[in-house]
């Protein structure tokens, strides 16, 4: 198993966690990220939209930074605030996934931290560790 702590044009990592575990059988698990400017971890984005596809380009910083690309995306939890417009949000998840649809869970009417519209967990899997 591999805990990724990662440097860059990452989003920064501001508790206890890493950015990514990865297990000996492939799949990867990806800490929850927010529309966080990278590298300097402020929150951006003005609206569900916006702050949708910079969390999701977010996941997609991690994932290219341990040579994976977001096709490899096999799960995404989607946090929403309270009184996030889903059509919006859902408008914007589709168009950052294209043809891509990793199986997903959507909880909302939550208090995030920082005032954020929308967080997500993704896993992913590494094809190539397959056994």
């Amino acid at each position: 198993m591999k805990f990724w702590t990662l440097k860059g044009e990452v989003p920064p990592i501001i508790g206890h966690y890493c950015h990514a575990v990865e297990f000996d059988d492939g799949h990867v698990k990806i800490s929850g990220q927010k529309a966080w400017a990278c590298p300097s971890g402020d929150l951006i984005g003005e609206n569900i939209g916006e702050q949708t596809h910079i969390a999701l380009s977010n996941i997609e910083r991690i994932l290219h930074a341990i040579s994976l690309e977001k096709e490899s995306i096999t799960m995404v939890s989607c946090y929403l605030a309270e009184g996030v417009d889903y059509a919006s949000f859902n408008s914007a998840y589709s168009a950052w996934f294209g043809d891509h649809k990793p199986a997903r869970c959507v909880l909302g009417g939550h208090s995030l931290r920082g005032g954020a519209l929308v967080e997500f967990l993704a896993e992913a899997f590494r094809e190539d560790r397959k056994k």
